[in-house]
């Protein structure tokens, strides 16, 4: 039964994206990708953002914030920013006060991931 579902987990997320998007009025949602996993600045005291497109923004997330709330640790996919991308799934919407929600895998329940615009 449970492979059952799993195999309809990814048909779960584009309806809830659709939801999103067209089912609450105006409100909108856009799906990010990963871009760069960044190394700590010399003045910095996180250890190193993540660079994300969502739509056409362009934002940053902590690696705590990763640690923290998905259990992932950015820097172990420096070299692999596909598989790391692989690892969760993150939606924009343009109303959140810069805020993510992201989810761990297909099965994980949503987080809030606070970033800041890329500079």
């Amino acid at each position: 039964m449970k492979r059952r579902l799993n195999r309809f987990a990814p048909l779960a997320l584009v309806v809830l994206l659709a939801m999103l998007t067209v089912g609450c009025g105006r409100r909108q949602a856009y799906g990010c990708r990963v871009d760069q996993i960044e190394d700590a600045e010399l003045l910095e005291l996180e250890r190193g953002e993540v660079e994300m497109t969502c739509g056409n923004r362009v934002v940053d997330v902590s690696w705590s914030q990763f640690r923290r709330k998905l259990n992932l640790d950015p820097g172990q996919y420096k070299d692999d920013l596909r598989s790391f991308d692989q690892q969760f799934n993150c939606i924009y919407e343009p109303d959140r006060n810069n805020e993510l929600l992201c989810q761990r895998g297909r099965n994980g329940k949503f987080e809030t991931l606070p970033f800041t615009d890329d500079d």
